[in-house]
């Protein structure tokens, strides 16, 4: 089926039967309006799944990050060379399968499999969610979970000697990093309008697209109050060189000389993220607002840093080991008898 615009101004589809092209109105003068209108009329009459990925994708472009589309594009065109002629009710956890069984014979690594796997899946869960289907044949335990990738973050020490190394317009980026979790295409492209009394906002323009799409706030701190003076110009971005906007590969560069100064190996500049995560949680705050501040849709994101805490909760067995020393010397023998 085809999309098209008649000289009449209206959006139409047309599509081959007993060799005839048959027209069929949307009765909309904007793409955007015709999609929606195939969205919700053809589940009626069994939507072909590439009806159903355009719809999709139109939907992920105008909601994420370019990105982030871009990967679902890749990811869905290909499954389509397994379900292309199907309608969206007929794809079948066998036609998964089948695709799974294909990318792990071209070499696909776990996690990269696992990551196309997680997009057709809510590519799936969006047509469970408009009606066009009832179930998702992307099921659980259909593809198991590849193995957790160790994240990392600074310890004090590493950031003291990173910011000791570092000088200028780059010593505030780290460190405004370090303070607000934020990525370093959101520090990027955050602008003054963003500013408030109150609060940063974190929002799309029409020029960068946050990853998960919306808007969040950063309270301030005394110190990142310092820092926003400090790089007060007359350009709408708030961090540039001579009123130049940076760009990701010098910060990618300035990191690596940075840390090449400051002896510190294995870590990125995303690891000032891990470490806003990291810091926190060691500190005992509340997983539901590490969630709020760093941006996440879901806490289960949010859950993977808890690993990073492993040396923070090492030391309450320290301490029960202080306390059950710190007892008489005679109970203490008494109490260990029992437990033997």
């Amino acid at each position: 089926m085809y999309l098209f615009k008649r000289p009449n101004g209206i959006w139409y589809t047309w599509e081959w039967e007993n060799d005839r092209r048959i027209w069929r109105s949307t009765h909309q003068r904007s793409k955007s309006d015709a999609l929606r209108y195939l969205c919700a009329e053809k589940p009626k009459q069994g939507m072909r799944w590439s009806d159903f990925k355009r719809s999709f994708l139109y939907i992920v472009k105008t909601t994420r990050a370019p990105r982030t589309y871009e990967m679902y594009k890749s990811v869905l065109d290909y499954f389509s060379d397994f379900v292309s002629t199907k309608t969206i009710t007929e794809i079948t956890t066998e036609d998964v399968l089948a695709w799974v069984w294909k990318r792990q014979k071209d070499g696909l690594n776990a996690t990269s499999l696992h990551m196309q796997f997680r997009t057709i899946k809510a590519a799936f869960n969006y047509a469970i969610r408009k009606e066009y289907r009832i179930n998702n044949p992307c099921m659980r335990g259909l593809l198991k979970d590849p193995p957790q990738k160790r994240r990392v973050y600074f310890s004090q020490d590493e950031v003291k000697r990173i910011l000791s190394n570092s000088k200028g317009w780059f010593a505030d980026f780290c460190l405004f990093a370090l303070l607000t979790g934020m990525r370093r295409g959101e520090i990027l492209n955050l602008r003054w309008c963003d500013i408030t009394p109150e609060y940063v906002i974190i929002q799309s323009s029409e020029v960068y697209t946050t990853k998960s799409g919306k808007t969040r706030r950063i309270f301030y701190t005394p110190q990142l109050r310092e820092i926003l003076e400090r790089r007060k110009t007359k350009s709408d971005y708030c961090f540039t060189t001579q009123g130049i906007k940076i760009n990701q590969r010098t910060i990618s560069k300035k990191f690596q000389e940075v840390c090449k100064k400051a002896k510190v190996t294995g870590k990125t500049f995303y690891t000032f993220r891990h470490t806003f995560a990291t810091w926190l949680l060691q500190s005992g705050e509340e997983l539901t607002k590490i969630r709020d501040a760093m941006g996440h849709s879901s806490v289960k994101t949010t859950e993977i840093y808890l690993h990073l805490a492993f040396d923070y909760s090492k030391s309450a067995f320290e301490r029960m080991g202080n306390i059950v020393s710190a007892l008489p010397k005679k109970h203490r023998r008494t109490t260990i008898s029992k437990l033997k």
